[in-house]
């Protein structure tokens, strides 16, 4: 098949056109979104709308944008260049598809999710046909190599630009159709796992994107499906998180400072009495002064402190055990957003993971939930230990206080209580297929795990309320 040279490019498009502004738009941001996610860049010059190749896929990535994001798209006849009328077919049975109309269903008119969806399908066909031009080279210089003269000619004076135009040109239908589908298969797995991790770090899609969040939920996103468990996890998280009321109890104390109104006290305090106290007529003024005192506000401050979760990361942690324990850490993440709480997360077998400080992003936690492999024994001691001092550091011992430890491990522990008090510290223990008698004397709450939905349920309730 040759392709045609004195064709102007149009996509596939005709409510919106390669001619409009927008167009251009929407591709620049495809174009940075990819350039700023991919650490190894070797393959982004097929991007270059500078050569044919680079404009036919700005037309294939910009389509996919429109065609997912608007309400109504509407798809020209015919498109003359060859390669793009072959897109264009593939595009209107795609959308005759029960995938098209589901994921249909969550992108339109949502920029963040249609973006997604576009960059992780032109970076796929970019990755495909980089994967393609390998291929044809090495068969190239084979048959150089055999004394093909069209061979060495093709060696001498075609390049990497070249070659991937003439692989995409070369393909019969199947191989082509192949193609669009593995690109339309990966763009909506990873938009769905965007959208799950979108949901378990904010609690939602937002309507706009956030360049820094964004990109991390997008490498989260493209590496959920190469984690064997991380479905299982991400799936039992999110039935948890759904279980969190939208209103739940937060430890509040009356005082000066907060940002909710309790009442009116009367103070004698100048520097606390209401504007229009200090307004009064002098007489007045001075009464109140010398006797009951100016009205002043009184506020209610929310004292909730922190959520420290430890996770067992021992050897003996390994399937189901943790993946129940790590879905109820995700869960707690949200739990802690709802109590207005800091969330620490650290694992631990004979050490604490991370070892220099516990992880507080919860982009960074997720991550560590589900890439931390478990592995090594178990020591409880020390790992409370760690917590404690945590805890200290951050100067939240005036607040309410919960270490969360999972654990399936027997192990000496120590008696904490005094610090627990000094810390103002509460201790749930949540034990998996196990028992501990010395935690269950120092624990507020001691649980035996229950390693279903409903058992996570009843530990998100007991953290709520400690």
């Amino acid at each position: 098949m040759k392709e045609e040279k004195k064709v102007k490019l149009v996509n596939n498009l005709v409510n919106v056109t390669n001619e409009d502004s927008i167009y251009d738009f929407i591709w620049k941001k495809i174009e940075d979104t990819i350039i700023s996610s991919e650490k190894d860049l070797f393959s982004t010059k097929y991007l270059d709308t500078k050569s044919k190749i680079g404009q036919i896929l700005k037309i294939i990535g910009t389509d996919a944008y429109f065609l997912h994001y608007s309400l109504y798209p509407l798809i020209r006849d015919y498109n003359p260049n060859e390669i793009l009328e072959r897109v264009r077919k593939l595009m209107v049975k795609y959308m005759g598809s029960n995938e098209y109309h589901g994921i249909k269903a969550l992108t339109t008119l949502n920029d963040e999710l249609s973006l997604v969806y576009a960059v992780t399908f032109v970076k796929t066909i970019e990755d495909l046909i980089e994967k393609m031009v390998r291929t044809a080279w090495s068969e190239i210089k084979e048959r150089k190599e055999k004394g093909d003269k069209e061979a060495e000619k093709l060696w001498k004076q075609s390049n990497d630009i070249d070659m991937a135009l003439r692989c995409l040109c070369d393909m019969d239908e199947k191989q082509f159709g192949n193609l669009i589908n593995s690109a339309i298969t990966n763009a909506r797995e990873t938009t769905l796992k965007y959208k799950d991790v979108k949901e378990i770090i904010e609690g939602g899609i937002s309507a706009g994107k956030h360049s820094g969040n964004f990109l991390k939920t997008l490498t989260l996103a493209k590496k959920i499906p190469r984690i064997t468990i991380a479905d299982e996890i991400i799936t039992l998280g999110k039935k948890l998180s759904d279980k969190i009321p939208l209103h739940v109890r937060l430890n509040k104390v009356r005082g000066r400072f907060g940002d909710e109104l309790s009442g009116y006290v009367t103070t004698r305090n100048v520097e606390k009495a209401l504007p229009r106290e200090l307004a009064l007529p002098e007489p007045l003024f001075t009464m109140k002064l010398i006797s009951s005192g100016f009205l002043s506000k009184e506020k209610l401050e929310v004292r909730e402190g922190a959520y420290y979760v430890l996770i067992d990361n021992s050897g003996s942690m390994s399937g189901e055990n943790t993946i129940w324990a790590r879905a109820v850490a995700l869960a707690l993440l949200k739990l802690a957003r709802k109590k207005k709480r800091k969330y620490f997360l650290r694992f631990f077998n004979t050490q604490v993971y991370p070892e220099r400080k516990p992880i507080t992003d919860p982009y960074e936690c997720l991550d560590a939930i589900l890439n931390i492999a478990p592995n090594g024994g178990t020591d409880i001691d020390f790992a409370i230990q760690v917590a404690l001092e945590d805890i200290s550091k951050h100067k939240l011992s005036d607040y309410t206080n919960t270490i969360i430890l999972i654990t399936d491990g027997q192990d000496d522990v120590g008696f904490w209580i005094e610090e627990f008090k000094q810390l103002n510290v509460s201790l749930v223990s949540i034990m998996i297929k196990g028992d501990n008698p010395v935690l269950k004397r120092i624990s507020t709450k001691y649980l035996k795990a229950e390693l279903t939905e409903e058992g996570g349920k009843k530990v998100l309730k007991v953290a709520e309320f400690s």
